[in-house]
């Protein structure tokens, strides 16, 4: 008898309104979660094209990387140097 008065006054305490809030919360949050998601998929999706169009092998995709990190850092001493214009890496 005890357990069924306890468990009616746990019932009556509860603020259903602050439930259906935090209810709303939760589901929003599960969206952006489930929209983030989809983003990284998309990106992972982007990534693998990329090394599938560079043949798929991790040594050239190590090779363009450097290539990329070498034409940027080229443009940043370049421009750091006061070129207008940063110079050609091939």
């Amino acid at each position: 008898m005890d357990d069924i008065i306890h468990a009616r006054s746990l019932l009556e305490s509860l603020d259903l309104d602050r439930l259906a809030i935090e209810m709303v919360e939760g589901e929003r949050r599960l969206a952006d979660l489930g929209e983030l998601l989809q983003q990284q998929l998309a990106r992972r999706t982007r990534a693998t094209d990329k090394l599938d169009a560079i043949g798929g092998d991790s040594a050239v995709a190590r090779v363009s990387v450097v290539a990329t990190g070498l034409r940027n850092n080229a443009n940043v001493i370049q421009l750091s140097k006061g070129s207008p214009e940063p110079i050609d890496v091939p």
